[in-house]
């Protein structure tokens, strides 16, 4: 996690650090990128540290040792969830992509394959933004708020979703063979 304002100079750079504002925008945007580089086409990646916070300006500050004990939990639950959602969805590894929607603050698509279907929306702006999912979906209305995100799967596209909004802290996804919503809370 960096700062837009990052010191010219190695002396600088080891005398700076974020504010508390500075990196909880830091933590929120790496939540969006993040959900993107688990959900996109390709294999994710994650640069050692960035799932605990770790923050830094250029070489050589740019990674500090990893924080053991002191790890930033709501990132590496976020991490973790993001995992498992992965792991538990197939569409994610052999799917096709589908683009549903993309403009200058939101994004969504579907990932699928014969046994999977994932709705996935990432909204960057500072609006709420309303989708109407696919047919393959119901045709149901998510709200993605800013800063924010969807993941909407299922095996099982008949009867009513299940709407489960929770705290990134404890977000867990779950298939209960009908459309599960998961709300992420990204703005904190």
């Amino acid at each position: 996690l960096g700062s837009n304002k990052a010191p010219n100079n190695r002396e600088e750079q080891s005398k700076t650090f974020l504010s508390e504002e500075e990196y909880k925008n830091g933590v929120n945007l790496l939540k969006l990128a993040s959900v993107l580089q688990f959900t996109l086409p390709g294999v994710p990646s994650v640069y050692y540290g960035d799932e605990a916070g770790l923050t830094g300006y250029g070489d050589p500050f740019c990674r500090a040792g990893y924080p053991w004990g002191r790890e930033n939990t709501e990132l590496l639950d976020h991490y973790k969830m993001l995992g498992k959602f992965r792991k538990e969805n197939k569409a994610f590894v052999s799917g096709e992509f589908l683009p549903v929607i993309a403009d200058d603050s939101i994004i969504g698509f579907i990932r699928k394959n014969d046994k999977n279907k994932v709705f996935v929306a990432v909204n960057r702006g500072f609006s709420e933004r309303e989708i109407k999912l696919p047919e393959i979906f119901g045709n149901k209305t998510v709200t993605v708020k800013p800063f924010d995100f969807v993941l909407v799967e299922g095996t099982s596209f008949s009867g009513e979703g299940t709407v489960i909004e929770l705290d990134m802290n404890v977000l867990i996804a779950k298939n209960l063979g009908i459309p599960t919503i998961i709300v992420g809370s990204g703005v904190g």
